[in-house]
C-alpha cells in the first residue's frame, strides 16, 4: 500500500482549516474585545483569513488530470480561398 502526500495538498487543508478559524476567531475577538488594540487584532485576524482564502481560491487549478493523454493534432492550418 502506496501513500503518497504532497506538500500542495498539505498546505491547501492547511488553508482550508486555518482561514475559516482566523475569520471566527477574529471576529470573537472583535467583537467581544474592549480594548482599541485587541478589537484592531481582530480585525487584522480577520482581513488575514479572508485574504488567506483569496490567494487559495486565486491559486486553485481550476481543473486537474491524473492520465497522461495527450492531444494531437493531425495536418496542418485550415486556409480559406473563398472570394471577396
Amino acid at each position: 500500500m502506496d501513500v503518497s502526500i504532497e506538500l500542495s495538498g498539505i498546505v491547501f487543508v492547511v488553508a482550508l482549516v486555518l482561514g475559516p478559524a482566523l475569520i471566527s476567531g477574529g471576529f470573537v475577538l472583535y467583537r467581544h474585545a474592549s480594548a482599541v488594540g485587541w478589537r484592531a487584532f481582530g480585525m487584522g485576524s480577520i482581513a488575514g483569513g479572508v485574504g488567506l482564502l483569496f490567494f487559495l481560491a486565486l491559486f486553485l487549478p481550476a481543473t486537474t488530470s491524473s492520465s497522461s493523454e495527450t492531444i494531437s493534432i493531425k495536418g496542418g492550418p485550415v486556409v480559406e480561398t473563398g472570394r471577396r
